[in-house]
């Protein structure tokens, strides 16, 4: 059971055709909420139990201590989840300083192709049924009713100066309710780019960032079927259509552009 979480985790990490970088946060989150369920089971046998323990410590406390969001692209990417908004960074107290980081990135990213964008209104209020809840569906929940009130008490303290573009599309962003866990992340920004174009911009360059190299190495190990001792001259333009092609004949296939 414990090893089965391990699994999930790696699957999740190693996808190709999702972000993965805003899941690593809430992932973390996840595993650790159900492995201190585990141990704390009355029937878990007592070698599983300590062996949970263990990981758990060298997991959560060695290699990815506040859940992995010391990593600066795990933590925009957190906020940049629709579905999580960043409550795992007010968990660990990163939410404001993540924030003041990103505003500093996108200067950095992009200081002379961003315009000034104009500001855009919007009021949405929307109710979900009742359902079992995740770990992190629990805590976006008590996250939501304890900032209930400081949303409405107007911009955060952690800008001094007058509110930049980015702070109003975050304090528009934060005011939104949240995503339902496993949406199209992708799809959510396309569709609120022009609502959020700075956000938006954002999670175009941060989610272009793989969690996980299982797909660079599945490149390199394309590359050693094509290029063999046989096939040593190949030009290296010539290799790189041959290993673009073996790799996304698939996705080809499914658009209709390969017979």
């Amino acid at each position: 059971m414990v090893l089965q979480h391990c699994k999930t985790f790696t699957k999740i990490m190693e996808q190709e055709k999702v972000p993965t970088i805003p899941l690593v946060t809430q992932t973390l989150y996840d595993m650790e909420q159900d492995m201190k369920a585990i141990v704390e089971y009355d029937d878990t046998d007592e070698v599983a139990r300590d062996f949970c323990s263990l990981l758990m410590a060298k997991l959560f406390s060695e290699r990815f201590p506040k859940y992995g969001t010391g990593n600066e692209l795990n933590a925009f990417g957190n906020y940049l989840n629709p579905c999580c908004q960043g409550i795992h960074l007010k968990l660990v107290n990163k939410f404001d300083e993540t924030k003041v980081k990103m505003e500093k990135r996108l200067d950095d990213w992009n200081k002379t192709n961003l315009e000034d964008t104009n500001e855009v209104t919007t009021e949405s209020e929307e109710t979900s049924e009742a359902k079992k809840l995740s770990p992190t569906e629990l805590l976006r929940k008590q996250m939501e009713e304890k900032q209930q009130g400081k949303r409405k008490a107007g911009r955060s303290a952690v800008f001094d100066a007058p509110e930049t573009a980015l702070e109003k599309e975050m304090k528009r962003y934060e005011a939104l309710p949240g995503a339902d866990l496993g949406v199209d992340q992708l799809a959510w920004w396309k569709t609120n780019q022009d609502q959020f174009p700075l956000l938006a911009y954002l999670a175009r360059v941060v989610f272009a960032v793989q969690a996980a190299s299982s797909k660079s190495e599945r490149v390199f190990s394309a590359a050693g079927n094509i290029l063999t001792p046989m096939r040593s001259r190949l030009d290296p333009e010539k290799l790189e259509d041959l290993i673009i092609i073996k790799l996304n004949v698939k996705l080809l296939k499914e658009m209709g552009k390969w017979k």
